[in-house]
């Protein structure tokens, strides 16, 4: 199972980026510069933090060091935290609770490689993080990690609930919700795009993006729609190396669907 397939069972079940002085302008061929988020250029959707009536509420702010900001100060959500400590700063009004359909735990699955396919894929269930915090347009998702850390928080998952989320989400003063991929992909050092998937439904293509040494992947749509991905891995990812080395593949194979559809 590929984690860039926006028609799999995964993401299904999921309903169940150093300047922008680097970005270059594709239109203008002129490169373009901006003191916030990375400027839009004219008639596009998104915009610089503090553009009148452009993304200013609330940020998001990815850290491959530390985790997320929240925001309002509200604090951040730190990798290596227990499930209770990410609770703690959230806002209860923020939280939703869900078991996705066709999800098994860790324990249900007769190999650790498939267990492995599963969390890589977002399919794992793990009771005791089976809980999101919805902004305004995005949701915000947590993951344990593999043997020997899955109380400890070793990845987030951002999804976008709207077209043009008024939660800006932000990697390194870059809007990822702001640009087509291609636009991020120049703005990202080792970046690598993947081949377009034109089968992500509804007539959209989806785009992968995965910036390897940050652990950092996305997944974007064209033309824009909810729905859009990104997921940054933390240390405790590592700990899944007891099964393969793969970081966004299972190396020995493993099936998320064992046991539930073979």
């Amino acid at each position: 199972m590929k984690f860039s397939k926006m028609d799999t069972p995964a993401f299904l079940a999921g309903a169940l980026f150093k300047g922008c002085a680097h970005l270059l302008d594709t239109v203008t061929g002129l490169r373009i510069r901006c003191a916030g988020l990375l400027e839009r250029r004219e008639g596009a959707p998104g915009g610089c933090l503090g553009d009148p009536g452009v993304n200013n509420g609330a940020m998001l702010e990815l850290s491959q060091d530390t985790g997320v900001t929240l925001p309002g100060g509200a604090g951040t959500v730190r990798f290596g935290m227990t499930p209770d400590q990410v609770l703690s700063l959230l806002a209860a009004g923020a939280i939703t609770r869900r078991r996705p359909c066709m999800t098994l735990t860790r324990e249900q699955y007769p190999e650790l490689r498939h267990a492995h396919d599963a969390w890589l894929s977002g399919l794992l269930h793990e009771p005791d993080w089976a809980f999101e915090a919805e902004f305004d347009g995005v949701t915000l998702g947590f993951r344990g990690g593999g043997p020997g850390a899955a109380d400890r928080l070793a990845r987030l998952d951002v999804t976008s609930t709207a077209p043009t989320p008024a939660t800006t989400v932000a990697w390194d003063d870059i809007d990822l919700f702001g640009y087509p991929a291609g636009e991020i992909a120049d703005a990202l050092p080792g970046a690598k795009l993947l081949p377009d998937d034109p089968a992500a439904g509804a007539g959209r293509t989806a785009t992968d993006l995965i910036v390897e040494p940050a652990g950092l992947r996305l997944s974007l749509l064209t033309p824009v729609s909810a729905g859009q991905r990104i997921v940054l891995l933390g240390p405790d990812a590592r700990s899944w190396q007891a099964c393969c080395e793969g970081a966004w593949a299972c190396a020995k194979e493993g099936d998320a669907l064992t046991g539930i559809m073979r």
